[in-house]
């Protein structure tokens, strides 16, 4: 259990690009290796910015700008954030579409309940 899950992340590609889903992973060099060149980038956001987190926990816990800045080192085209808590409420939410927006561009988005998305 937390904060000691080891996490999971997973990438499929075809010839249309690839897609790599991250499960709940933090800040790792080894996810951003594994999403390289890829088209999409399914990523949970946990805190939003802005909001603290114990020095344990914020390493586990990347933040919209944070996820944004590795997507784009890694080459990502598509980003889309899941994983969104209940405190974080539409207030939250649009914050958050403004960073992806601000950091990532047009090609970034905040997932919500019965989205669907090709891939």
């Amino acid at each position: 259990a937390e904060p000691y899950l080891v996490c999971m992340a997973l990438r499929i590609d075809a010839k249309e690009g690839g897609f790599v889903y991250s499960g709940d992973a933090g800040h790792c060099d080894e996810l951003k290796s594994l999403a390289e060149g890829a088209h999409t980038l399914l990523h949970w956001c946990y805190r939003p910015d802005g909001q603290t987190a114990s020095p344990l926990m914020e390493k586990m816990t990347p933040t919209p700008s944070e996820i944004s800045r590795m997507a784009k080192l890694a080459g990502i085209e598509r980003l889309l954030l899941t994983h969104f808590r209940v405190h974080m409420d539409r207030n939250h939410i649009l914050k958050a579409r403004d960073v992806l927006k601000r950091e990532f561009g047009d090609n970034g988005c905040v997932v919500e309940d019965l989205d669907v998305f090709e891939i």
